[in-house]
């Protein structure tokens, strides 16, 4: 039987790890190197998320408070953002868009704090799963 891993949000140490919000294994669980991996690919992951929301809100300034909106209308914002956002970088080039905002590692130093409180097993499994597959897809052990 194939487990199913559901659409999700990767999340640091803030967020209570749930079957939706996928956070690392804490710097006490992370013994092995299948788990420093796994940790590894998620913070590279949110990294590449995160400069590209700074990208965004830095030419999309809605984005730097609260939108208020139905979900159709939040759609059509999205799309407004997304079109032309995705125009500019395609006639500059990705390294040129990180060159122009000074996008580096800025999240690199933040430090975690812990959520205290019980995982459910579903997201256990959803975690485990994702940590396979890294560790199978890029042959680590």
């Amino acid at each position: 039987m194939v487990f199913q891993v559901p659409c999700h949000f990767l999340v640091d140490q803030v967020f209570r790890l749930t079957p939706r919000f996928l956070r690392p294994y804490s710097t006490e669980t992370a013994a092995d190197s299948r788990k420093v991996y796994y940790n590894y690919k998620l913070s590279s992951a949110r990294r590449v998320v995160e400069n590209y929301f700074g990208i965004l809100a830095s030419r999309f300034r809605i984005l730097l408070r609260p939108i208020y909106a139905t979900p159709d209308n939040m759609k059509n914002i999205t799309l407004a953002i997304m079109i032309p956002h995705t125009l500019l970088v395609d006639d500059i080039g990705g390294e040129g868009v990180a060159d122009r905002f000074g996008i580096e590692d800025a999240f690199e130093h933040q430090e975690a704090v812990g959520v205290v409180g019980n995982v459910s097993t579903e997201a256990k499994k959803v975690r485990e799963a994702m940590k396979a597959y890294f560790c199978r897809r890029d042959n680590v052990r």
